[in-house]
């Protein structure tokens, strides 16, 4: 469940995606400078296409959804 002041943070809702499988942390922020999540790390197009993707594909995405939060964590850091 979200926080109110998760909500207040211009955060959106979305249909949440199947439980078992999705990277989805139900914390849905989307950062269009860098093009991604920044609770999840998938860009659009890998949110959209989720349920399409095969294990290798969804892998990969994870992987680079990874990098991508570990992106937002530094520029976070840097800022302090």
């Amino acid at each position: 469940m979200l926080s109110t002041e998760r909500l207040n943070n211009s955060a959106f809702l979305v249909s949440p995606m199947s439980s078992t499988d999705s990277p989805c942390i139900e914390y849905c922020v989307y950062n269009y400078e860098k093009d991604f999540c920044e609770g999840c790390g998938r860009n659009l197009l890998e949110i959209s296409d989720w349920s399409r993707f095969s294990k290798d594909e969804k892998a990969l995405v994870i992987e680079t959804s990874k990098k991508r939060l570990r992106i937002i964590e530094k520029s976070k850091e840097e800022e302090k």
